[in-house]
């Protein structure tokens, strides 16, 4: 009984966020807390708890996201899992029920150690805008990564990632820059990805091009402002 209860209550979110995210199959898990701005999608066997999407990102199958913000146009591949939760090593046990009162056996009275690593935010993870992350990869709760960055495939993310940087392997490390720093300090100061969809469909064709995207767009930024 509990099982069909629990069937019907996450087919009743799905349904509500169809107009916002396509959401691929029934195997896919939609928990309280998490919001879509649209044009979202999500694949198969996707677990999703206390997460918010931007406009037009996705999932690939088999991702585990909790607590996470995630930007707009994010490309998320296949088995994806953001883990938050820790253990201490400097008490006598790293067994929950010494330090969590919440945990299914607990012996003591009150949480004697912070069970989840968050951001300063607050979010377990935080995912800029225009992120690409490859598949099986593995992030450590309260890591944020930066606008533009990319992670390589089979990574396991420690720290935080700055914008427009690749890393990859294990632990994940600078791999290089996408563009030179001047590039990277305009792309993130005219933030193209929160203009209008109407300017952003209008401007598709010079994305292929980051000079000439650049020189036009940051022209215009300027004379906008005279």
């Amino acid at each position: 009984m509990k099982r069909i209860v629990k069937a019907l209550i996450c087919f009743a979110y799905k349904i509500r966020f169809l107009r916002k995210c396509r959401i691929h199959a029934a195997s896919s898990v939609l928990l309280r807390g998490c919001t879509f701005e649209g044009s979202n999608s999500l694949g198969e066997y996707v677990f999703l708890s206390r997460t918010s999407m931007g406009y037009g990102s996705y999932t690939g199958f088999s991702c585990e996201l909790s607590n996470c913000k995630i930007g707009r146009f994010c490309s998320i591949g296949n088995l994806v899992r953001v883990v938050d939760s820790t253990h201490p090593t400097d008490m006598i046990s790293t067994y929950p029920a010494f330090y969590s009162d919440t945990f299914r056996i607990s012996y003591v009275k009150e949480s004697k150690y912070p069970e989840h690593l968050l951001t300063p935010n607050g979010a377990g993870c935080e995912i800029g805008n225009d992120v690409w992350i490859g598949d099986n990869v593995l992030i450590r709760g309260g890591v944020t990564i930066g606008d533009g960055a990319v992670i390589a495939m089979g990574s396991i993310v420690l720290h935080d990632v700055a914008p427009y940087t690749i890393v990859g392997g294990v632990p994940a490390k600078v791999i290089r820059t996408r563009f030179d720093e001047e590039t990277i300090e305009k792309l993130e100061t005219l933030r193209w990805w929160d203009k209008p969809l109407s300017w952003i469909k209008a401007h598709a064709d010079e994305f292929s091009d980051p000079q000439v995207f650049l020189e036009n767009n940051c022209n215009n930024e300027r004379r906008e402002q005279v």
